[in-house]
């Protein structure tokens, strides 16, 4: 009897969008709240991006009140990019700009969420003549960020625009230890 072995292929089909919305651990009243958490989440989505290998043609930023209060407010913008770009600081601009423009005072948000959903796979792009598209310094600038924070740890180089890590991280009071990932969470037994 012949046994036969067969390869072991996998096919990692591309996303087709790439949305990064959370939840607030403290409600935001203030348009920089928010503008901090998109500037986040847009930071995130953009390094999705990038490592899919891909540019992004359009983005979509919405914001949302609790629905349990008497005010409830919950809007959203789509807005096509100039050129396809998977550049933070124009994601962080965009996305600063669409919240600026959603943000209605009076209002306490519980959440907000930046979208990117028109995406190009860099292999098939295709550039205009009058618009030249991303310039190679910027693609070199958001490599070498993407390499710093792979070797040396998430967030160790972020952009301005995210903010410093303040009220509006996230809540891990109790999160549980990471017993097989960090030496600092491994127990000990005494005998």
């Amino acid at each position: 009897m012949v046994c036969r072995v067969l390869p072991l292929t996998i096919n990692l089909l591309q996303k087709k969008q790439i949305y990064i919305t959370r939840s607030f651990s403290q409600k935001a009243t203030t348009v920089e709240e928010l503008e901090n958490h998109i500037s986040r989440y847009a930071a995130a989505a953009a390094e999705k991006l990038r490592a899919q290998n891909c540019k992004a043609k359009t983005v979509t930023v919405f914001v949302q009140t609790s629905p349990y209060e008497n005010n409830y407010y919950a809007n959203s913008v789509t807005l096509g990019l100039p050129y396809p770009s998977s550049d933070t600081r124009m994601m962080i601009q965009y996305g600063r700009r669409m919240v600026a423009a959603l943000f209605r005072e009076g209002h306490r948000y519980m959440r907000c969420g930046f979208g990117i959903i028109e995406l190009i796979d860099n292999r098939f792009q295709q550039h205009d003549l009058f618009e030249p598209g991303q310039s190679l310094t910027s693609e070199a600038l958001m490599k070498v960020t993407d390499t710093i924070n792979r070797r040396y740890g998430r967030d160790t180089a972020v952009f301005g625009a995210e903010g410093l890590k303040g009220k509006w991280s996230m809540r891990q009071d109790y999160l549980s230890p990471c017993y097989t990932t960090s030496w600092e969470d491994l127990p000990c037994v005494r005998c």
